[in-house]
This record gives C-alpha cells, structure tokens and sequence, in this order.
C-alpha cells in the first residue's frame, strides 16, 4: 500500500523504503525497481539511490540514468549515485573520482556536506580505490581534523571520523591492520 499509493505523502522517502523493505521480505524486487527507479528519473534521486544500490547487479536497467547523476549539482546525489552506480555495476572507475572530490582535507565537520560518507563509501569499495589512500593518510594525520565546535561535539565528531577513516584505510590498503 505505501508504495503504491498514489497519496501526496507518497512522494516523501516512505514509499521508497516500502518498496524496499517488501523486496526483502519477499525476495521480490520488481516493486522495489520500479518505485525507486521513478525516484531517479523523477529528480528524487537522492531518495531512490541508496535502495538502487542496494539492490544492486538486479538494478542494472538503472545504472544509465544513475551514472548521469554522478555529474548532479547537488553533492549528495553525486555522492550517492557514485555508490549506487559502483553496487549496481561492480565498475568503481567512474564513482571513485566522484567520490575522492568530496573529501575536502578543510572540512569542518558540518553534517549537511557527504564527507564521512564519501570516505566510508571509498573504503568500502576498497583496492580500487587506492588512489584516496594518500588523501585519507593526510587527513588523519592532521593533528586537527574538524575545525568547528558543532555545539561542543567537536571531539565526538572528530573520534567518529577518524573511525570513519581508519575504517576505509582498512578497506582501501589493509592499513592498521
């Protein structure tokens, strides 16, 4: 019902995860396709991206409109059609790139920029994307990382995104292991 209904709220991500979630209870991904492929083509992409990477090789039918999306002006939806476009084709050649332009070794730790997304994406897509390594070392070894208090969590943000980059070090070149 919520991700078929044709109701205004429909258009809010709740159809979406709707879909999803009945492609994992069923094992069907036909709905999950086809409500999170209109996302994409209906300029809610952001919302459909990480269902369509999810999903991914069974979204291949998506991967065009996704791949055109890493070039958006909006940097999540880059940030997120980069990861969906690597999950659903296993190509990491065009997403890292995008990827590697959202690690800003300035970053002030403000949430509403996909920084410590884009790195946990990098490391989770791993080898290929060695060519971050030498960012990710950089910025870790700053000795300060987030330049802004963010309502006094500034350390907790900052542990939480050296976790983040320890993590994808892991993942891209074994670092730290």
């Amino acid at each position: 019902m919520y991700a078929t209904t044709r109701d205004p709220v429909a258009r809010r991500p709740r159809a979406r995860r709707a879909a999803w979630a009945h492609w994992k209870v069923t094992g069907d991904p036909t709905l999950a396709l086809d409500v999170c492929g209109a996302a994409v083509g209906a300029g809610t992409a952001s919302h459909g991206l990480p269902f369509l990477a999810d999903l991914g090789p069974l979204a291949a039918v998506h991967a065009a409109p996704v791949r055109r999306l890493l070039e958006s002006p909006g940097a999540w939806t880059r940030t997120y059609a980069a990861y969906a476009y690597w999950r659903i084709t296993g190509d990491p050649e065009p997403a890292v790139p995008v990827l590697l332009a959202e690690v800003d070794p300035a970053w002030d730790g403000d949430p509403a920029l996909p920084v410590r997304e884009a790195v946990r994406i990098l490391g989770e897509i791993g080898t290929p994307a060695v060519s971050a390594a030498p960012l990710l070392h950089r910025i870790l070894a700053q000795e300060e990382r987030l330049g802004r208090p963010w309502d006094g969590v500034r350390i907790l943000a900052d542990q939480a995104y050296v976790r983040t980059l320890t993590e994808a070090l892991e993942g891209i070149d074994g670092w730290g292991k």
